[in-house]
């Protein structure tokens, strides 16, 4: 199979603290990176209300520290954030699907393979704070392989980006 090349395609209205749209051109994924103080904005991204996986960055006693989540409705979801966290978090990346084929289990699913891929990087770039590890959510054998796919695609935009959550380090040599 061919390895061809990737386009990121990256939106925003105004200047650079306003909230960008992230889509990979030719594939289902799309993405907003939003500031904690433009949370209230996202209502006007219909897209992010539906089921999709997020990242929460923010510091804790100086050090980078991540939290990772899903939801039925992302929005909703991190509007409850804003209200309960402990966490002060200062950024947002959300992605969710561009048609309506991610359901509550893909996006549990995908949430327990960020989280463990996350983790999985020694040493860590980044703290994950979740306070439990999530658990996948049973999903037909032929969905697996879709998740896989759009986590590759997650993995890629956030690193191309510059979020190397994912990304292990380099060796030194």
């Amino acid at each position: 199979m061919t390895n061809y090349g990737k386009t990121i395609k990256l939106s925003l209205k105004g200047n650079v603290t306003e909230i960008k749209f992230i889509e990979l051109v030719n594939r289902t994924i799309q993405g907003w990176i939003c500031p904690r103080s433009r949370i209230s904005e996202l209502k006007n991204w219909p897209e992010s209300q539906k089921p999709g996986v997020y990242i929460l960055f923010g510091e804790i006693a100086g050090e980078k520290a991540a939290y990772i989540g899903e939801s039925e409705n992302v929005f909703d979801r991190l509007k409850t954030h804003l209200a309960q966290s402990d966490f002060e978090f200062k950024e947002i990346v959300l992605f969710t699907g561009k048609d309506t084929n991610l359901t509550k289990g893909h996006v549990r699913c995908l949430e327990s393979k960020l989280y463990f891929r996350a983790k999985s990087i020694i040493p860590n770039r980044i703290k994950v704070i979740n306070a439990k590890e999530p658990s996948e959510s049973p999903i037909p054998c032929s969905d697996e392989e879709t998740i896989l796919e759009f986590a590759d695609d997650l993995y890629f935009i956030m690193g191309t980006l510059g979020y190397l959550l994912f990304e292990p380090q380099p060796d030194r040599k």
